[in-house]
């Protein structure tokens, strides 16, 4: 999985000049490719979202093991500053990259006011959910997602956007 990384250095990283660096394996993530890394400054908690048989869309587990070894969703005053979400569909990928700032704000995320999720499900922008809460999710997921079919110059803008909305 490590590979999928480099290739976001390829293709995004290097030509915006960020340095890609502190690989390393999240091995509570295995099942999900999990990873955390650095460009710059920003931190980074990367995984690869799973299809799953009966439902539109693909799903990410979000947690860490507490102290006492239990598993708990991401909270906000974890260090990292961005998730990355890969996702693989047949010949179609892309990836999300959400701020800390929106993960919290829709509860995926623990904060002091709300405990957040173990795992979700996403919605690229090939999937069309059919449940009213699946529309509803994929339509604020959306502004996070990039697909890699993209031209290279929207690809580069729409990471560079996101990177700088930090904190909207």
């Amino acid at each position: 999985m490590i590979n999928e990384i480099y290739k976001l250095d390829d293709l995004i990283f290097k030509p915006l000049n960020y340095h890609l660096s502190e690989i390393h394996p999240d091995k509570e993530a295995d099942e999900y490719f999990g990873f955390d890394f650095k460009i710059n400054d920003i931190k980074i908690k990367f995984r690869k979202s799973k299809l799953t048989p009966k439902k539109i869309g693909q799903f990410v587990t979000f947690w860490k093991r507490d102290q006492n070894r239990k598993t708990v969703p991401f909270d906000v005053d974890d260090d990292s500053d961005f998730y990355i979400i890969l996702m693989e569909e047949d010949a179609k990928a892309g990836f999300f990259i959400f701020p800390k700032s929106i993960l919290e704000k829709e509860d995926l995320i623990s904060s002091q006011l709300k405990a957040g999720k173990r795992g979700f499900r996403i919605y690229s922008d090939w999937h069309f959910p059919t449940s009213k809460q699946a529309e509803k999710t994929k339509i604020w997921q959306t502004r996070y997602f990039i697909n890699f079919s993209d031209t290279e110059n929207s690809i580069l803008e729409k990471f560079e956007t996101i990177l700088n909305s930090k904190n909207q």
